[in-house]
């Protein structure tokens, strides 16, 4: 197997952690509005 650029596994690295801060991000704010809703 070839080993991968550096550049380019470092953003695959990066892509990732945004990915996962963005689904945090939207859960947080889908219990945010729910709890609105609610209230």
């Amino acid at each position: 197997m070839k080993k991968l650029p550096f550049s380019l596994h470092f953003e695959i690295t990066f892509i990732k952690i945004i990915y996962r801060y963005k689904k945090k991000i939207y859960f947080k704010t889908k219990s945010m509005i729910k709890i609105l809703i609610e209230s």
